[in-house]
C-alpha cells in the first residue's frame, strides 16, 4: 500500500494517493524503515499531504473570492436601483414644482388681466 501511494504521489495523483488512504498515514517512518529500496516513503507522504492542503486553501480562496465577487456584483446593482429610484423621485418632484409654477403664473395672469 506504501509503494502504491508512493507511486501515485510521484505522478502527480495526489487525489489517488489520498484514496489509497494518505491521510491515515502518521508520519511513523516505520514504512520508510523497513523498505529494502530505501525509498523515503515518509518524505513523500509529507510533501503529499502539504500539497492537498494548499491546494484545499487555494481552493477555499477562490471560493471566498468568488462570493466576494458576487456580493460586489448584487451591491452594485441594488445600489443602481436605489440611484435610479431617487432620480425617478427627484424628476417627478421637479415636474410637480415645474406644473405648480405654472399654476402660480397662470394665476397672477389671470388676476392681472
Amino acid at each position: 500500500m506504501p509503494l502504491d501511494m508512493a507511486a501515485s504521489i510521484r505522478s502527480g495523483d495526489l487525489k489517488g494517493a489520498s484514496k489509497l488512504g494518505l491521510s491515515d498515514c502518521v508520519g511513523c517512518g516505520a514504512c520508510s524503515y523497513i523498505c529494502p529500496s530505501s525509498i523515503p516513503l515518509t518524505h513523500l507522504f509529507n510533501y503529499a499531504k502539504g500539497e492537498l492542503i494548499l491546494q484545499d486553501k487555494a481552493r477555499q480562496k477562490m471560493e471566498a473570492t468568488k462570493l466576494l465577487a458576487q456580493r460586489r456584483e448584487q451591491r452594485m446593482e441594488r445600489e443602481a436601483r436605489d440611484r435610479e429610484a431617487l432620480m425617478a423621485a427627484r424628476r417627478a418632484a421637479a415636474a410637480e414644482k415645474k406644473a405648480q409654477q405654472a399654476e402660480q403664473d397662470a394665476a397672477k395672469q389671470e388676476a392681472s388681466a
